[in-house]
């Protein structure tokens, strides 16, 4: 288990926005999901917002699965220039616990350039104030216009410093086209199951969908049965030719079959396809190699299910054809 094994969320903004207390708000929900969660707060010298993250959770989230980066300099250099530091931590995370499902990276703060490099941020997350000024979307920084969301917080601020809502929501869909954007207010909770659901769909979802390997309809349809295979026969032949080249058999097996034998992992058929899962005696890199090198396809191994591959529709259709 590694740092590729665990989804990764990023949370960047200014100082001040109120990165800590939105991951207050996220982790329990999180949490009561049924999530494992990790979380790392990242800060020049100290590591006040660690600790305070950790008192915050006691009893809920394990303390050595919440932790402190002190980058030693301006806080984009850990998230973007150089995120080894974070990496080694995630991988802690994950050795220790490799139920780890995800882990929240907590920015220190910093200014609108700072976005998250894409090895340490499957997602990030954006977070400005209200009481920054509503002219802040406007600017246009790439923390502003890269990120997966916009969080534009503290909106109970809004009439105590003469900022517009209206203008902020107008800005930002201006600036950001279609990405989304969210109003919160941490301080209530409101606006924070937005960001949940936006999490969960953009992130640990499709990390889920990778733990079930679906063999397309076209594969399935040309090995279960003798007369749908002849009167697919293009297809048949085309799969044949494949199989031929990865096993030397002059017969058409399952490929569930050619899977099992050759690299043998534990394989079974499903209504819409199969699960492919790795044997403890061999490791997932080594099978993971041998599946990408002989399909041609991509395999991505989920994190909630260590061993777990996922080939998607579009490649096995683009190996048959």
């Amino acid at each position: 288990m590694g740092y590729r094994d665990v989804a990764k969320v990023g949370l960047g903004g200014p100082v001040g926005s109120g990165k800590t207390a939105l991951v207050q708000e996220l982790v329990p929900r999180l949490d009561d999901a049924g999530y494992n969660v990790g979380v790392i707060a990242n800060d020049i010298m100290t590591q006040e917002d660690a600790q305070r993250l950790q008192s915050s959770f006691a009893g809920r989230i394990e303390k050595d699965l919440i932790a402190g980066v002190e980058t030693g300099a301006c806080p984009h250099t850990g998230i973007r220039e150089d995120p080894s530091m974070n990496l080694d931590k995630i991988d802690e995370f994950s050795e220790n616990h490799p139920e780890l499902d995800v882990v929240l990276i907590e920015s220190g703060g910093d200014n609108l350039a700072a976005t998250f490099n894409p090895e340490l941020a499957d997602y990030f997350m954006f977070v400005i104030s209200v009481a920054e000024g509503d002219d802040i979307p406007r600017k246009r920084g790439p923390g502003i216009t890269q990120a997966d969301l916009l969080v534009i917080n503290k909106t109970d601020l809004a009439p105590h410093v003469d900022v517009d809502l209206e203008v902020l929501r107008k800005d930002a869909t201006e600036v950001r086209g279609d990405d989304p954007t969210a109003f919160t207010n941490c301080k209530a909770g409101e606006g924070i199951n937005k960001i949940i659901n936006s999490v969960e769909r953009s992130v640990l979802f499709a990390w889920a969908l990778a733990l079930t390997l679906t063999l397309t309809s076209i594969l399935i349809a040309t090995v279960r049965t003798q007369s749908r295979r002849r009167s697919k026969s293009t297809t048949h032949n085309n799969c044949n030719n494949r199989l031929r080249s990865v096993t030397g058999n002059t017969e058409l097996p399952t490929w569930l079959s050619v899977v099992k034998e050759i690299t043998q992992l534990d394989c079974y058929q499903i209504s819409h396809g199969c699960h492919i899962t790795f044997q403890e005696h061999l490791t997932v890199t080594q099978s993971m190699n041998w599946l990408q090198s002989a399909c041609r396809i991509q395999l991505v191994q989920s994190p909630r299910a260590t061993g777990t591959v996922s080939l998607s529709q579009h490649a096995q259709m683009h190996m048959l054809t």
